[in-house]
């Protein structure tokens, strides 16, 4: 795929996937988030039960001394793991019958505001969950066109990035949780140039009929730093690569 967007996209479905075993936030001491309610706790009890859950399994299977226990123990295993999962899921979906519909703060950098990059305009729908990707809240965001806008031409072989738009998630001090992302393709470009007017709807075109997500709020491998989510900032694509260089550091 060409866009990080949906990179950071799979990488949260994979840690959903990784982290989809058991629920409650009972055990866990993070406090609610405004927006996300208990989902860090929940993910963060999840995550230390599941390294005892897997620990505990490994010592079993070191033990096991023929065949027939093996079997014994994956059909015990199986349906422990189910148990969990369906506790986990639950817990989630209680926790979304709270949070769905709340209204997430945008806001946009000085040096996108004061840039020529700034071509959009956004909104956002309420926070919703779709199920189809594992237990992760997520936001909608509507563009429209900023000003008038005049496309140049697209060259054989060039990648379109030039009306790209980059994002972080934002803490309530202004620091990144999560990961930064960025959207391609509301603007297509032909090999003829366009115009565009002022007020046009940007449609974002997924890359799966199935995907209709724009943003992912959370991600499970680090639940304890989204207790602070407060927001999505949308940035340059200079802070957009020095978020990811900071990341690889």
């Amino acid at each position: 795929m060409t866009n990080n967007k949906f990179r950071w996209m799979i990488c949260a479905m994979m840690c959903a996937a990784i982290f989809a075993g058991c629920g409650g936030n009972g055990g866990s001491k993070l406090k609610k988030n405004e927006y996300l309610g208990s989902l860090p706790g929940i993910y963060a009890d999840y995550k230390a039960k599941t390294k005892a859950f897997k620990e505990k399994w490994e010592k079993k299977e070191a033990n096991a001394k023929n065949m027939n226990q093996f079997a014994k123990l994956a059909a015990e295993y199986d349906k422990e793991e189910k148990e969990l999962k369906g506790k986990f899921n639950a817990d989630c979906e209680e926790e979304f019958k709270k949070i769905t519909g709340k209204d997430i703060p945008l806001s946009f950098s000085k040096e996108l505001l004061n840039s020529d990059a700034l071509f959009y305009d956004v909104s956002a729908t309420p926070l919703y969950i779709n199920k189809q990707y594992s237990n992760m809240p997520c936001v909608n965001f509507s563009f429209t066109t900023k000003h008038d806008v005049e496309v140049p031409a697209r060259k054989v072989g060039e990648r379109d990035e030039m009306y790209a738009v980059y994002y972080r998630l934002i803490a309530s001090d202004g620091s990144m949780v999560g990961y930064p992302s960025t959207v391609s393709g509301l603007i297509e470009r032909d090999f003829k140039p366009k115009s565009i007017t002022a007020g046009t709807p940007l449609v974002y075109k997924p890359w799966s009929e199935a995907e209709d997500i724009i943003c992912y709020l959370f991600t499970g491998d680090k639940p304890e730093t989204f207790v602070e989510f407060a927001g999505v900032e949308f940035i340059t694509k200079s802070e957009y690569e020095e978020a990811l260089a900071q990341m690889g550091k």
